[in-house]
């Protein structure tokens, strides 16, 4: 399953899944470092949340095409 760290509220990570529902995850079973906007793989019923730099940057990428295509 893959989602979107929308926010850190404290312990809790809020994730955006690809249905749009929300799902809190404790930070202590997120790998790698937790930041907003990271593209994430959950694994095990939420034991194991990985950060997906790979998409995480090809989604920053796509998402500054929108932008620079918005303004021209």
């Amino acid at each position: 399953m893959r989602g979107i760290i929308d926010r850190i509220e404290g312990k809790i990570v809020i994730i955006e899944l690809e249905d749009n529902t929300m799902l809190k995850v404790p930070k202590r079973n997120i790998k790698g470092l937790c930041k907003e906007g990271k593209v994430v793989e959950i694994f095990h019923e939420c034991e194991n949340v990985l950060i997906n730099e790979y998409e995480t940057i090809e989604r920053d990428k796509y998402i500054k095409t929108l932008i620079k295509d918005l303004w021209n």
